[in-house]
């Protein structure tokens, strides 16, 4: 009988310093899992073969760049976006997401509330955290634990933030 897919989506795979995640998505016996990223990084530190890039388009960049440091608003899934993250789960078949990190949930909040398929989010730290310097942030972290059917947090303490 085949695994069932998860995708792992980490926005980038992966920094020095995110050995724990590696460990996790390694550690998966119970499903199949490839990697969807907006950048890969450290690849002889971390080697996976099945990696998924989403390309950014230029002028999509620089708008975000623009919103997000110019304006100050906060980084969300644009419009456009969903296409290249469709396709992905398209292919692979996948209809379960592991995204890394609550304040990545949040950015893909758009596409999770139109997407078909089921979202978890792992959040590990300081991605529970007020971001008092992004309107609407809270607001959406709200909604974004109203539209996953589930959390994970590494402590007791870090649900206790999340709540």
């Amino acid at each position: 009988m085949e695994k069932p897919i998860v995708a792992s989506y980490c926005t980038f795979f992966l920094k020095k310093e995110m050995r724990h995640i590696y460990r996790q998505i390694m550690g998966l016996r119970e499903f199949r899992t490839f990697v969807i990223t907006k950048e890969r990084m450290n690849e002889k530190e971390y080697p996976f073969s099945d990696v998924e890039t989403l390309s950014e388009q230029r002028g999509r960049l620089m708008r975000r760049f623009y919103l997000k440091y110019v304006k100050r608003e906060p980084s969300f899934f644009y419009r456009g976006e969903d296409e290249p993250l469709n396709a992905v789960l398209d292919r692979w078949q996948c209809k379960t997401m592991h995204i890394y990190f609550g304040h990545t949930g949040v950015y893909l909040l758009p596409f999770l509330k139109k997407w078909d398929g089921k979202a978890l989010v792992s959040f590990h730290g300081m991605d529970v955290m007020p971001r008092k310097q992004e309107r609407g942030y809270t607001k959406n972290l709200q909604e974004l634990l109203q539209v996953i059917p589930l959390a994970l947090v590494r402590s007791a303490s870090l649900a206790k933030k999340l709540e």
